[in-house]
């Protein structure tokens, strides 16, 4: 089970400027550019290099 409630009330919070995100841009961008290299990878069957 996740924490879905923790969650949706700390983006309500962060909303009201009441608490920083738990979720950042910056975050959710390295993830991203994590995910595209492993499907680049798998794709390709060649080691692929990022920055995140």
């Amino acid at each position: 089970a996740g924490r879905w409630r923790s969650y949706y009330e700390n983006i309500s919070a962060a909303l009201a400027g009441a608490a920083p995100p738990a979720v950042t841009p910056e975050s959710v961008r390295r993830g991203v550019a994590l995910l595209e290299a492993a499907f680049a990878s798998g794709g390709s069957g060649q080691e692929i290099h990022c920055r995140i």
